[in-house]
């Protein structure tokens, strides 16, 4: 066994021993004496056939220790630098943020080429609103959505709502911008998009079917008056009164759709109920909303559920992280007896009347006799408001609607009109499609003058054209339907 006595002595046998070990591999190649010589130099030896001079004790590679050791300590540094230092910067923030902010960017611009292509080749009903007045009711608007957008900290903000229509009849593909002051690309501020859309192909199926849905739209609804009979009574005073014992104005609509769904495409009555608490003006409305397919099946619709992005354009979410409506959901559908028979309510539809003067934006208040059952806001949709009912004891007859001023932006009306209990669904169906097609109309008009590009023109025109004719074939069903009641 060697006994190492020191270093220098123990690196002369090692070296020794190596070379000799070397030299017995190959008596005739030289490569080895070369590699040994390298590997363990004497001082400042000279290899002038590698081309350099090897000082003092190398590796094989012909690279100092010392850089060896250098660069080793070089990286740990960067590495300590990019853990510990670079983070708290912000830099990797800034970095992460320039490599996603292009993709953000461009999924908000195509969402915005969307909306412009989508109202453009397609038919779409196209409203405005004021933001907090849609924030605040927006089961008044869109009864299956909320409103996608969240409060926005600047003046005269407005949505424009784009809801896709097949002959007339609303669908669930709906898409919505928010902008300040007039409507056009560089004032939209946020942009949402629903989850579900029409492709050509379903938009055809439906069209072939469109008869048979019309037909579920007729029938009339008993869901809503077994319910209103169920969870509302009267007083001594014949005021209406709801399970807490409230003093209640009392209203409800239906609302017509074609539904897409990962189940498939179905024709939905949806059915509406709402009320208010009468002596506190500052409460919120009650309310209560069920959908029905064609066949009777009750569809679960979550209304937090139905839009697919809302977003503004640095990529932030927009929708609200809590509920700001001014209605709160309450069982009342789920309390109802479906087996009722007599009934304590006459229910009045001021819309249903040719002589009442049609507005998206007003408060109506309904009185009987001497008797006042106070207001409430109509449903801004035409079809939701043709099928408006409001309801009092049947205790009073003949029920009178007062149009009170309360929200003026869209040019509130002041008359009343004694109001017909009874009116055909057809009719209301037609007619509210006529309302929404004569706006589309107006408003395609309206961007047909402001346009200067003459291939976009044209393709208004042709759009134009098209309603036109959806237009004129409607009101000939209306008077043939007029003349056979007659």
């Amino acid at each position: 066994m060697l006994t190492v006595k020191n270093e220098y002595f123990a690196n002369q046998e090692i070296e020794k021993l190596l070379k000799n070990k070397m030299n017995e591999l190959s008596d005739s190649v030289d490569c080895f004496d070369k590699i040994s010589a390298k590997a363990f130099p004497d001082e400042k030896s000279d290899f002038s056939e590698s081309g350099f001079t090897v000082s003092g004790l190398e590796n094989v590679t012909g690279r100092s220790r010392k850089m060896h050791i250098l660069k080793w300590a070089a990286i740990s540094a960067a590495a300590i630098v990019c853990i510990a230092v670079i983070p708290k910067t912000g830099f990797i923030n800034r970095v992460y943020k320039n490599m996603t902010g292009n993709s953000v960017k461009c999924i908000y611009q195509n969402l915005i080429t969307e909306i412009n292509s989508e109202t453009q080749k397609n038919e779409y009903l196209i409203v405005d609103y004021p933001l907090d007045y849609y924030i605040k009711n927006d089961v008044l608007i869109t009864p299956l959505f909320r409103c996608p957008f969240e409060e926005i900290d600047k003046e005269n903000v407005n949505v424009r709502l784009f809801i896709r229509q097949i002959n007339g009849i609303n669908t669930n593909q709906i898409y919505a911008a928010a902008y300040v002051d007039s409507y056009s690309e560089e004032n939209i501020l946020a942009a949402a998009e629903s989850n579900f859309k029409f492709s050509g192909e379903e938009t055809e199926a439906v069209i072939q079917d469109i008869s048979n849905i019309e037909a579920n739209f007729s029938d009339d609804n008993e869901l809503i008056d077994c319910a209103v009979e169920t969870c509302f009574s009267t007083n001594d005073s014949y005021e209406i009164i709801n399970s807490d014992n409230e003093t209640v104005s009392l209203a409800s609509f239906e609302y017509t759709s074609i539904f897409k769904t990962t189940n498939g495409i179905e024709a939905l009555k949806t059915s509406v109920i709402y009320s208010k608490d009468t002596e506190s003006p500052d409460s919120l409305y009650d309310y209560d909303i069920i959908s029905q397919n064609g066949n009777g099946d009750i569809i679960d619709i979550s209304r937090d559920d139905m839009w697919h992005r809302s977003m503004y354009f640095n990529g932030n979410s927009a929708m609200p992280t809590e509920n700001i409506s001014d209605f709160t959901r309450k069982d009342i559908f789920a309390d109802s007896d479906r087996t009722i028979n007599e009934f304590d309510f006459l229910s009045i539809k001021p819309y249903a009347n040719p002589d009442f003067t049609w507005d998206e934006n007003i408060e109506l208040a309904l009185t009987s006799g001497y008797k006042k059952f106070y207001s409430i806001i109509p449903p801004t949709d035409s079809y939701s408001a043709l099928t408006l009912k409001m309801y009092y004891p049947s205790s009073y007859k003949n029920g009178v609607i007062e149009v009170k001023d309360g929200y003026d932006f869209l040019n509130s009306v002041d008359t009343s009109s004694e109001i017909p209990e009874e009116s055909d669904q057809i009719t209301e169906i037609n007619k509210a499609q006529i309302l929404n097609l004569q706006k589309n109309l107006d408003y395609l008009e309206s961007i047909r003058i402001d346009n200067n590009n003459p291939e976009k023109s044209k393709e208004i025109e042709e759009e134009i054209l098209i309603l036109q004719e959806t237009l004129l074939s409607l009101e000939e069903e209306m008077n043939r339907l007029a003349e056979s009641s007659n």
